[in-house]
């Protein structure tokens, strides 16, 4: 079974679905997490797949 979670905003945010999908890709369930494109080479560097969506911390930075 594969499962896709969905984290949108700052680390805060993102690490609380990457222990989750670590835990569920331990449990044997294929795991892809969408979140900003800031976090891909952290999310995989725990063995997940990342599919990159908008930078939420530079849209907060930006006027």
């Amino acid at each position: 079974m594969r499962i896709v979670l969905f984290a949108s905003g700052t680390r805060g945010d993102v690490q609380p679905m990457l222990a989750l999908g670590v835990a569920l890709r331990a449990a044997g369930y294929g795991v892809r997490l969408l979140a900003g494109a800031n976090f891909a080479a952290w999310i995989e560097s725990y063995g997940l797949e990342v599919y990159p969506t908008l930078d939420m911390e530079a849209l907060m930075r930006s006027p």
